[in-house]
């Protein structure tokens, strides 16, 4: 069986049902199971009350514990809080680059912290990009060129929102070589 993803809330304040849409789409575009874990992991000791937001670093090592005996698995969190790098001021996510974690937040992908009204949809598509393109970190993609692959950089929600939530053609053999160990993948787009 491939190895799959494991996805899971990270602290309080994570709708689970914002997040029992991903497994769906993630199996879709990546071609691999993807589960919901039970419980909610505590984030606390990545908060830095200088900042008054959580070290997203801090939080992928939390996620990485105990990790080597999960076979492969990737694991990908939800948090609901605002998260950063010490030289950026927020960040949407990060991936351990050719690692086994990914983070997404969904702080900034709400409407709401523009002072505009709330979206589910918007949300729901946001969160799914944002997820693809930090997975595809940990497939040991960079950023892409392409502005309309979800592997492009993105430091707005306005960005978020011009790309698509698809790999360009050499990011989806790049992922499908990670996920897979081959290069024939045959995307949902061109099905």
């Amino acid at each position: 069986m491939t190895p799959g993803i494991s996805i899971v809330r990270l602290g309080e304040g994570v709708d689970p049902g914002i997040v029992a849409a991903l497994p769906e789409t993630l199996t879709a575009v990546l071609r691999v199971p993807c589960l919901i874990e039970p419980e909610i992991l505590d984030i606390s000791s990545a908060f830095d009350p200088g900042r008054r937001q959580y070290r997203v670093d801090g939080i992928l090592q939390i996620m990485s514990d105990g990790m080597h005996h999960r076979g492969g698995v990737r694991r990908l969190g939800v948090a609901a809080h605002d998260l950063f790098l010490p030289v950026l001021t927020h960040v949407f996510g990060a991936g351990q680059l050719q690692g086994p974690c990914a983070v997404v937040s969904l702080y900034r992908l709400r409407e709401e912290s523009y002072g505009l009204a709330e979206s589910r949809p918007l949300l729901e598509e946001r969160l799914i990009k944002e997820s693809l393109h930090e997975l595809g970190h940990t497939a040991g993609l960079r950023h892409c060129a392409a502005w309309q692959c979800v592997m492009s950089s993105s430091n707005s929600v306005e960005l978020v929102d011009l790309k698509s939530a698809q790999y360009c053609i050499p990011c989806q053999s790049a992922i499908q070589r990670a996920f897979h160990g081959h290069a024939m993948f045959r995307s949902s787009a061109s099905a």
